[in-house]
């Protein structure tokens, strides 16, 4: 049963629930102990069984939101205002992991998995969107989200290089079948920035520049942001800070390199007779019409849309029906995907059944 669209303001107000994570963070810091794997239960055990009950008894459509110019505006006004709520949360969180450091090696690393995970699944999530934004206001919030997590590249890459290359062998983000996520996620984070710097020369060279170590240079930029964000965690925490800050980080991106991994999960392009890959698909991305897990990460979830129209405003995209759809929600993906086996043995089935029917209707 579908359940009745909502309309203007109403149906942008569910994708207030992402700040439900820098809110947890904050009060987990207070309340400190064992609670702060809370947001590590809520995101990995809690989110996926309201998907599997939410999918089970009010199936989506995933049809595209009613929503109008008011309505577009108060979406991206949420996702500006979470910028700031992260990089103080940060802050809080570097100057307060001494206490957690002294309490033990459990309180330490919950902590770092705890925001690694507000900083990954949610803050990513929005940067990812903001980056695709074209004010030069979103472009830069979208920066310091991606510096506060020492990724600033994928501002770079993703935008020119993982949209146009998408399914190929020249684009490190888009997983082959049979490739486990670890492997995957070093060879995206690795090639990822190899392929960011050259095409950050490339469009330095068109304006003149003599070498890519121009001030101009986006990833220099993101780099230097970086590094502020690392001298504030020494200044306010220490080596304990530093540590949190670096460990985090990592925390944040893997979980964006793994959920890469499950969006274009052994799905290529073909090559055309002059040398060139087929035109960019909805079947060349993995969708999922999840409900619940779709509001807290802004319907990154419809995400062969996103990929047909990346300029599209996450309000307005739709799930395709011609795309093939993951078994599960996002973040019971997510879990799947760090097990390799278990992976293959559920996705495989699925991959093998569409990519059949696929051949078949061309």
């Amino acid at each position: 049963m579908e359940l009745k669209p909502w309309t203007g303001i109403r149906s942008v107000l569910p994708f207030s629930l992402l700040f439900v994570f820098p809110f947890m963070g904050a009060a987990l810091i207070e309340a400190k102990g064992h609670w702060l794997w809370v947001t590590p239960f809520f995101a990995l055990a809690f989110l996926p069984i309201v998907d599997l009950i939410v999918d089970k008894w009010h199936p989506s459509e995933a049809a595209r939101l009613i929503v109008g110019p008011r309505s577009e505006k108060f979406a991206i006004v949420l996702l500006w205002l979470y910028v700031p709520i992260q990089v103080v949360l940060q802050f809080w969180a570097m100057s307060r992991s001494p206490e957690f450091g002294e309490m033990g090696t459990a309180f330490f690393v919950g902590l770092i998995v705890s925001f690694g995970i507000i900083s990954g699944a949610i803050g990513i999530t929005i940067a990812h969107e903001l980056v695709h934004r074209r004010d030069q206001w979103s472009i830069w919030s979208g920066l310091v989200l991606l510096s506060s997590v020492c990724y600033g590249q994928f501002a770079v890459e993703h935008v020119l290089g993982h949209h146009t290359n998408v399914g190929t062998d020249h684009d490190p983000a888009s997983a082959r079948r049979g490739e486990n996520s670890w492997s995957f996620a070093f060879r995206s984070i690795v090639y990822g920035f190899v392929s960011a710097w050259k095409i950050e020369g490339t469009r330095l060279r068109r304006l003149g520049a003599s070498s890519g170590w121009s001030w101009k240079n986006r990833i220099l930029h993101s780099i230097a942001l970086s590094a502020a964000f690392a001298s504030t965690a020494l200044w306010a925490g220490g080596r304990w800070g530093l540590i949190f800050f670096f460990g985090h980080s990592l925390v944040a991106v893997l979980l964006l390199e793994i959920i890469n991994y499950v969006e274009h999960y052994g799905l290529r392009r073909r090559i055309l007779e002059n040398g060139k890959p087929e035109p960019v698909q909805l079947w060349h991305s993995w969708d999922s019409r999840s409900l619940v897990s779709g509001w807290f990460i802004i319907h990154l979830s419809r995400h062969a849309d996103h990929h047909k129209y990346p300029s599209r405003q996450y309000t307005k995209l739709e799930g395709s029906k011609v795309s093939p759809l993951l078994p599960v929600g996002y973040p019971a993906s997510l879990i799947l995907a760090t097990i390799p086996p278990l992976w293959y043995r559920v996705i495989h089935p699925h991959l093998d059944k569409f990519l059949l029917e696929l051949e078949e209707s061309r």
